[in-house]
C-alpha cells in the first residue's frame, strides 16, 4: 500500500481525541506501532492515570500528530478491534482525509512558566504564570483584571526561546486569592512559531512519559 507522504510514521507519538456523551474532550497519547495490509493502524491501547483506557469497538476518535513537512495533522477514525499481549494494541481505520490541525483540537499540556501581561489600554506590565499551553493558546493565573475578549499581549519563555504574542481573552474563571484565572487565544502567531511551540510541547509531554509521571 502507498502511504501519503503526510500519513504517522510507525513509531510516531499520537494524540488520541476522544468526545464523551456529556461533551467533555478527553486527549490520551499513545504511538502508531503498525500499519497492516488493510490500512488499519495499530496503536498502543493509551494509558490513564496508570489504567489501560478501554475504548469500545466503534468509537469515533480523532488522531492528531506533527509530520515535520507539513505541521500539525488530524483525522478522524473508528476503533474497530483490540489485542492483548504484551503491548496491547488497538486497531483503528482512517474514515477521513488527512487535514491541517484545527485549533480547537490543539494538544494541550499541564506547564508551569512565568508569564508577562500588557493590556491594550494600558502600558503597565503585569505579571503571572501559565497553568497549560497548547499551539492555540493559553491558560494562566495573573494580577491583572482581564475582561472576556480583551485584546492583551503577552510574553514568556520555553528553554531559550521567547514568544511575543498578541492575544484575545476567551475565558475567565473564578477569582482565588485577587488573582484572576484567564484563558486566552492567540491571535497572530505564524505557523512557523506555532509549529515550533507544539513540537516542544509533545518533546515535553515524551519525557513526561518516559519518567512515568
Amino acid at each position: 500500500m502507498m502511504k501519503d507522504k503526510n500519513f504517522p510514521q510507525i513509531g510516531q507519538k499520537l494524540i488520541i481525541i476522544r468526545i464523551k456523551m456529556t461533551g467533555e474532550k478527553v486527549e490520551y497519547v499513545s504511538q502508531l506501532m503498525d500499519v497492516d495490509v488493510n490500512g488499519e493502524l495499530a496503536v498502543a491501547v493509551p494509558i490513564k492515570n496508570s489504567q489501560l483506557v478501554t475504548l469500545l469497538n466503534g468509537t469515533k476518535i480523532t488522531i492528531i500528530y506533527n509530520n515535520n513537512e507539513s505541521g500539525m495533522l488530524e483525522f478522524e477514525a473508528e476503533v474497530v478491534r483490540k489485542i492483548t499481549g504484551k503491548v496491547p494494541l488497538m486497531y483503528i481505520k482512517k474514515i477521513s482525509e488527512i487535514i491541517k490541525g484545527q485549533r480547537r483540537n490543539y494538544f494541550r499540556l499541564d506547564l508551569l512558566v512565568p508569564i508577562q501581561i500588557i493590556k491594550s489600554n494600558d502600558d503597565t506590565m503585569h505579571s503571572g504564570f501559565t497553568k497549560d499551553i497548547s499551539g492555540g493558546g493559553l491558560r494562566m493565573i495573573t494580577d491583572a483584571d482581564l475582561n472576556e475578549g480583551e485584546i492583551i499581549h503577552v510574553s514568556f519563555e520555553l528553554e531559550d526561546r521567547t514568544y511575543n504574542l498578541k492575544s484575545q481573552v476567551r475565558t475567565k474563571f473564578n477569582s482565588i486569592d485577587n488573582k484572576n484565572e484567564v484563558g486566552i487565544e492567540f491571535l497572530d502567531i505564524i505557523e512557523i512559531d506555532r509549529n515550533d511551540l507544539i513540537k516542544y510541547l509533545f518533546l515535553q509531554q515524551r519525557m513526561l512519559i518516559k519518567r512515568g509521571m
